[in-house]
């Protein structure tokens, strides 16, 4: 199977490009580990990103707020 018609299945079959769903993943997993309280550094690189700065932007852009302001609103929710 090529790469074209893979994305093109994929896509068909989850609503969503391959790209685009492992990038979900990958942040939906990064906000677990944030709430669990791993510092956004290591949360950045454990989930498969490679840039720091990459990481921030797609978290705020997904999420609406920095990896940081989640981290701590997660780690207020959790000492109340």
């Amino acid at each position: 199977m090529s790469p074209y018609h893979f994305a093109r299945v994929f896509r068909e079959l989850t609503g969503t490009p391959p790209h685009r769903y492992l990038l979900n993943r990958r942040l939906t997993i990064a906000a677990e580990r944030l709430r669990d309280g791993e510092s956004v550094t290591e949360t950045c690189f454990a989930v498969g990103f490679q840039s720091l700065s990459h990481f921030i932007h797609s978290f705020r852009r997904t999420f609406g707020t920095s990896p940081s302001r989640f981290l701590s609103a997660a780690a207020n929710t959790t000492s109340s």
